[in-house]
């Protein structure tokens, strides 16, 4: 019985938990990205993409090589899901890996009008970065005091 009468009181009553006005809404600012990474959402599909999967499938040819080649392994050599080995040394690397290796060689290879545009895109990221709700506008008295609540 005691139960019961616990779970009424505690779901029909309305709490502070439960409503939305309880919350606060806070719009978090996010970090920028750096220059290579703006360059890799600049350029991606007109210039690294063909680079990228180049170089993805020259490094599956080396590794298919390089396994052939060797002798089997022992099971102490097993590779876990990060990549490295359980003897310490890092025996694969991922797509997203040579990825990044691809796209800061390229970038550090671009002319000074690329990095221009690059530098020129964080900043307007930069600028459109979210504001506080008591500095986007003038709300009124009540919302405020509902945001401190």
């Amino acid at each position: 019985m005691q139960r019961i009468y616990q779970w009424f009181h505690n779901s029909t009553r309305q709490s502070n938990a439960t409503t939305k006005s309880a919350v606060i809404p806070v719009k978090r600012t996010t970090k920028l990205p750096a220059a290579w990474q703006a360059y890799s959402t600049l350029f991606y599909q007109s210039k690294l993409k063909a680079l990228v999967n180049n170089a993805w499938e020259a490094y599956k040819a080396q590794v298919k090589k390089e396994s052939d080649d060797s002798p089997t392994e022992s099971v102490g050599d097993t590779e876990s899901h990060d990549g490295t080995s359980n003897g310490g040394e890092n025996k694969c690397k991922t797509r997203l890996l040579i990825q990044n290796e691809v796209v800061q060689a390229e970038y550090r290879k671009e002319m000074p009008e690329v990095w221009a545009q690059v530098e020129a895109y964080c900043k307007n990221l930069k600028q459109d970065k979210p504001k506080s709700p008591e500095v986007e506008g003038a709300p009124d008295n009540a919302k405020l005091e509902e945001y401190r609540r």
